[in-house]
């Protein structure tokens, strides 16, 4: 922490800006700095066409707690054209308002514009659990959780369970990823592996 501490007041010192300031407003929010949030806006303020001070920025009120911030934030990012980020950190921010269907409803536009998006695919499964809307996201994993697509997804799927209904919720996920795995084809060692595990924890 003292380490960190020093970077810090170093970065300060040189007047950090663009991603630089960006890279500085995250460690100060590391450090419990709320001024950290005033550095990555000043730093999206002065480039807000760079990819990595807005996906900073968009940590930074995530992880502040700033749903309604990142939702405009979010706005902002589609207006620019990106669109699918834009949605994407808008859903992230509506899920964590517990504002479920509104989330799934943005993954789905972000699943139109780019089919194979994994983080939205994931997404939705944790969504659809927390919802409580198992047998859509069982019918989601029977389509997208093949071969080498498997791992993450069951993954998702059995953390999902866990978090929406405890410990009887996740052995039941396990139980129906076991079910995915007996019957894909194209199942990988890893995907073995994560079922595997699944059984133990």
């Amino acid at each position: 922490i003292k380490q960190a501490t020093k970077l810090k007041e170093m970065a300060e010192s040189l007047g950090a800006d663009g991603e630089g300031a960006s890279g500085l407003g995250l460690l100060q929010l590391t450090l419990n700095d709320e001024t950290g949030i005033k550095t990555l806006e000043a730093a999206f303020e002065k480039d807000p066409e760079s990819a990595q001070v807005g996906g900073s920025l968009a940590t930074g009120y995530l992880s502040s707690g700033k749903f309604k911030e990142a939702i405009n934030l979010g706005e902002q990012m589609i207006k620019q054209g990106k669109i699918g980020e834009g949605k994407m950190l808008q859903s992230i921010a509506l899920s964590r308002m517990g504002k479920y269907s509104e989330s799934l409803s943005l993954l789905g536009e972000v699943l139109v514009i780019e089919p194979e998006n994994m983080v939205a695919k994931i997404a939705t499964i944790e969504n659809l659990l927390a919802n409580n809307q198992r047998d859509d996201a069982q019918r989601k994993m029977s389509s997208w959780a093949v071969g080498e697509l498997a791992p993450p997804l069951y993954r998702a799927y059995v953390a999902g369970e866990r978090t929406s209904g405890g410990q009887e919720s996740m052995i039941i996920g396990s139980q129906f990823i076991n079910k995915l795995l007996t019957s894909d084809k194209k199942a990988t060692p890893q995907a073995k592996l994560v079922v595997a595990q699944s059984q133990f924890v």
